[in-house]
């Protein structure tokens, strides 16, 4: 780098990679000459050094595209957490205010039954008490003055019995305390008689046990004088072996080296005989070698990299899964309720109309009306314009309530006031518009003639809502053939 002269730059950085690489040496001259402005490779070091190039090429670009797919994954699953999470807010804001809303409603109602209960329990109360304590109060003098005769006639009697019982007791204690006295002292007596027997004997016992004392010290101290003696002979013998050891382990080692030796020896002849017969045949064996192990290691790299994203990808699927499940039972969830207050709004603004029934099998059907089919057939838009010509005043109502899944509507034709209800073509609430069949004295099924899918759709709807005993009339709209030009898809034929 902190050379100045290109040649020597040149050839200094060509013996590295001739180190590096281990470029095959032709018999004579070098594998490779540095001119002034070229450098001059013989095929062999040229093809080496073309394949170690292409192989680290290989590996920056694997290693760049590895960031670069990561980095893509990555921004890809925060703009995806981010969704869910905004979802899931949605879903737990609507549930808390409903939750919130019923609670209010539960707790104002149980304080007003709380308080009025205990105005009229309060009230009985007092009265039953003052009665009570009236005829406690009676019925506790009766008690207290039997019970203060019966007092006093104790008190006399207990007096009574204590003098007499301490009498006794007096008497009792005053023998047992002499008798006491007595037996103490003829104990003491026959003790210090036993003690002085005691002390006698042991002064007898105390001479021969000097004489026992004299001779065990002699026996010590001959003891001691043979231990002694052991110790040193022990000392002695352990010396020895020690000195034996050393010995043998010398005598090891230096067979331990004569071997290794001889065992170079006989390696060196049997390599010195192999390059002697076949010296090239041996390089390129070594250095096919050396590239499958290099290829092998990078296998299993590979192999171990692809395991641990297959374990990660696993992992991140079955976190999916799970907030997928989360969020479709939140949304079956905001389902029911977002059509409980659909149905609710619609029957508050036409609580005051009454739907004469057509015919009298159908008198418990309070739906006159039932506007069904795919989503994008047009039937909130037929709707409205017939809101328009007949009704405007209930457009207000009907654009509030358009994005609802299902929505009631009450419009005045002429001196009738019909109920209509406008069900969404979503697939979810699927289940919530069929429950509405058996209450609807008529199902107007709606397709599209630009889309086969829709009428599909609209056959299915019919047979459900005839099983259900609702009058179904089947209406083709032809606005995207018409306004937009599209082609018939339908063929009723």
């Amino acid at each position: 780098r902190h050379i100045q002269d290109p040649k020597i730059r040149a050839q200094k950085l060509l013996d590295h990679l001739d180190s590096e690489l281990n470029l095959p040496k032709p018999k004579h001259g070098q594998s490779w000459a540095v001119g002034k402005t070229l450098v001059f490779f013989k095929l062999p070091a040229y093809e080496r050094m073309k394949f170690a190039r292409l192989e680290l090429v290989v590996k920056s670009t694997t290693m760049i595209q590895a960031n670069w797919r990561g980095k893509v994954r990555r921004r890809m699953f925060i703009a995806i957490r981010l969704f869910v999470r905004h979802v899931q807010a949605l879903l737990r804001s609507k549930q808390a205010r409903c939750d919130l809303l019923q609670r209010r409603c539960e707790d104002s109602a149980t304080k007003i039954q709380a308080h009025a209960r205990s105005v009229l329990a309060r009230a009985k109360y007092q009265s039953i008490r003052k009665k009570v304590i009236k005829l406690q109060a009676l019925w506790h003098g009766v008690l207290g003055r039997r019970y203060a005769k019966e007092y006093r006639n104790h008190v006399s009697a207990t007096k009574i019995q204590s003098l007499v019982r301490k009498q006794k007791e007096q008497k009792i204690y005053d023998a047992l305390r002499a008798s006491i006295v007595f037996a103490q002292q003829r104990l003491r007596m026959r003790n210090a008689k036993n003690q002085l027997k005691k002390l006698k004997q042991e002064a007898k016992e105390v001479g021969a046990m000097m004489a026992k004392a004299q001779k065990a010290a002699e026996q010590a101290s001959e003891l001691r004088k043979h231990n002694e003696e052991l110790e040193a002979h022990q000392l002695q013998l352990q010396s020895e072996n020690k000195t034996l050891t050393q010995k043998v382990k010398q005598l090891e080692e230096t067979l331990q080296t004569m071997q290794t030796q001889f065992e170079e020896m006989r390696a060196q002849a049997a390599e010195a005989a192999k390059l002697a017969a076949d010296n090239s045949k041996t390089v390129i064996e070594a250095e096919k070698l050396e590239a499958m192990n290099k290829q092998m290691t990078e296998r299993d790299g590979e192999l171990d990299s692809l395991r641990s994203e297959l374990q990660s990808m696993k992992e991140t699927h079955a976190k999916q899964q799970e907030q997928l499940k989360s969020a479709e039972a939140n949304y079956q969830q905001l389902l029911r309720s977002t059509t409980m207050q659909s149905v609710g709004a619609g029957a508050g603004g036409a609580a005051h109309h009454a739907v004469p029934s057509r015919h009298g099998s159908r008198g418990h059907r309070n739906v006159f009306i039932q506007l069904v089919g795919a989503s994008g057939s047009g039937k909130s838009t037929m709707l409205g314009e017939l809101m328009k010509e007949h009704d405007p005043s209930a457009m207000t109502n009907f654009e509030e309530q358009r994005s609802n899944l299902m929505t009631h509507h009450t419009l005045q034709i002429g001196q009738r006031s019909l109920k209509f209800l406008d069900c969404s073509g979503n697939e979810r609430a699927g289940h919530l518009v069929k429950e509405w069949f058996g209450r609807t004295q008529w199902v107007f099924v709606i397709y599209s003639l630009a889309d086969v899918k829709s009428y599909q759709k609209a056959l299915t709807l019919m047979a459900e809502a005839r099983q259900a005993g609702a009058g179904v009339v089947l209406f083709a709209n032809k606005y995207d053939v018409g306004k937009e030009g599209k082609e018939v898809q339908v063929n009723l034929r």
